[in-house]
C-alpha cells in the first residue's frame, strides 16, 4: 500500500509476508549491489553524448545533492548520492526531465520505494568503445528497492533526457527513437571531436579498456530486469501484454511465449518465471553468487506477497535455478508451475532459508522431493 506523507514523499507499507522477509531482505541490500543497466540506440540518429552530458548539467543544477565526477576521455560517469532524507527531492528533479502522458509521472512516482535499508548510489556512465560507438549506462545500486518502480525510472530518465535533448523539441516525448536493450550508439564525429578537445585523443590504451568494459555491460543487458509478476497468473490479456513487453528477456517475443505455455498446457506466467530464472541461473553460472542471491530474495518476495511462508518461497526458488537437472524452458516451468500450487496449498514446508546466505552453490542446494 503506497501512501503519500503531506503530498511530498511516498512511502510503502510492508506486506505481512514481506515483513518476515525484512531482516534478510536488510542484510542482503547492505551488503549486495543490484544494478540495472541499459543500453542505448537511437534509431536512425546518432548519440549526442554533448546533448546527454549538458541535460545531465540541468539535473545538477535543480538539484545540489547531486555530484559529478570528473569526466575522462574513456568514460563519463555522474554519481547521485541518494539518502532516505533526500529521496523524494531527487524523484522530483528527476520527473522534471520525464516526458509522460498525463498521470504516468503520478504513477511512477509510486512505483518507487522511499524505504531504503541502506544509503546508495545511481551512476550514468558513457562508455566510448571505438571512434565511432558507446554504450549508455545508468546503474542504480542498492537504494531503491522496488525493483520494477527503479526500472521505470531509468526509462523515463534516459528515454526524456537523451531522446528529447537530441530531438531539441522538449514538447516532443521522443520516445519512438529510444529502444532499451538494443546495440550500441552511434558517436558522431563532432560528438568524438568536442570529447578529444576536452580531454585529448584517445590512446590504445583507453579504447581497449573501453571495449572490455563495454562487453561486460553487454553482457548483462539481455536479462533487462529480473522482476517477477505479482499474481499467480494473468487473468486481464492487456496486463498480460505489458508484462511481457516489460520483462522478457532477448529472444523471446510475446507471442513465442503464449505459444509455449498453449503446447505446454501452463500458464503464461509460468513460462516468464522459468525464462527469467533461466536468465538467473545462468547469472548465477558465471560466478555472480552474491547478485543472484540478492535477486532471487527480492523475485520470490515480490512474486510471493500474498503467500504464508515467504522464506520456503526462497528456498524453492533458489532450488528451482540451482538444479542441474532442470533444463529447458518448458521442462522448468513445469517445475514452476508445480512448486506455485504446492505453495499456495501448503501452509508451511519441510525446508528453510537456511540456504540463502553469501553463497550457493549447485551442489549445496536441491530442491524439496515432489
Amino acid at each position: 500500500m503506497w501512501a503519500s506523507n503531506d503530498g511530498q514523499r511516498w512511502t510503502r507499507a510492508l506486506d505481512p509476508a514481506e515483513k518476515k522477509l525484512s531482516t534478510i531482505n536488510s542484510v542482503l541490500d547492505g551488503q549486495c549491489n543490484i544494478s540495472f543497466l541499459v543500453a542505448i540506440a537511437v534509431a536512425g540518429q546518432p548519440l549526442c553524448v554533448d546533448a546527454f552530458r549538458r541535460a545531465w548539467v540541468r539535473v545538477r543544477q535543480a538539484m545540489p545533492i547531486v555530484a559529478a565526477e570528473p569526466d575522462s576521455g574513456q568514460m563519463m560517469v555522474y554519481e547521485a548520492p541518494i539518502k532516505d532524507e533526500d529521496m523524494g527531492a531527487w524523484v522530483d528533479a528527476t520527473l522534471r526531465f520525464v516526458t509522460a502522458n498525463e498521470g504516468e509521472a503520478d504513477h511512477l512516482r509510486a512505483s518507487l520505494n522511499t524505504r531504503l535499508a541502506a544509503p546508495g548510489r545511481a551512476q550514468l556512465v558513457v562508455c566510448i568503445e571505438s571512434e565511432e560507438t558507446a554504450t549508455v549506462v545508468l546503474r542504480v545500486s542498492h537504494a531503491v528497492a522496488d525493483v520494477t518502480g527503479c526500472h521505470a525510472l531509468m526509462r523515463c530518465l534516459l528515454v526524456s533526457l537523451l531522446a528529447r535533448e537530441h530531438d531539441g523539441n522538449d514538447d516532443d516525448g521522443g520516445g519512438r527513437c529510444v529502444s532499451l536493450g538494443g546495440p550500441a550508439a552511434l558517436l558522431p564525429p563532432s560528438t568524438r571531436s568536442w570529447l578529444e578537445a576536452c580531454h585529448g585523443p584517445y590512446t590504445e590504451a583507453q579504447l581497449a579498456e573501453g571495449r572490455q568494459v563495454g562487453a561486460h555491460f553487454r553482457s548483462l543487458l539481455a536479462m533487462r530486469t529480473y522482476a517477477l509478476p505479482y499474481r499467480s497468473d494473468y487473468r486481464d490479456r492487456q496486463h498480460e501484454s505489458a508484462y511481457l513487453r516489460l520483462c522478457l528477456s532477448d529472444g523471446l517475443s510475446a507471442s513465442q511465449v503464449r505459444a509455449r505455455a498453449a503446447r505446454a498446457q501452463l500458464s503464461v506466467t509460468s513460462i516468464v518465471i522459468a525464462a527469467k530464472l533461466l536468465a538467473m541461473r545462468d547469472l548465477f553460472a558465471r560466478g555472480d553468487e552474491q547478485g543472484f542471491v540478492v535477486q532471487v530474495a527480492f523475485n520470490a518476495r515480490r512474486f510471493f506477497t500474498r503467500r504464508p511462508t515467504p522464506n520456503t518461497t526462497c528456498s524453492s526458488v533458489v532450488g528451482l535455478i540451482a538444479c542441474p537437472n532442470v533444463d529447458g524452458l518448458e521442462v522448468l516451468a513445469q517445475h514452476v508451475s508445480r512448486e506455485v500450487k504446492a505453495l499456495t496449498a501448503t501452509p508451511k514446508a519441510s525446508w528453510q532459508l537456511a540456504a540463502v546466505n553469501a553463497t550457493i552453490s549447485a551442489d549445496e542446494v536441491h530442491p524439496p522431493a515432489t
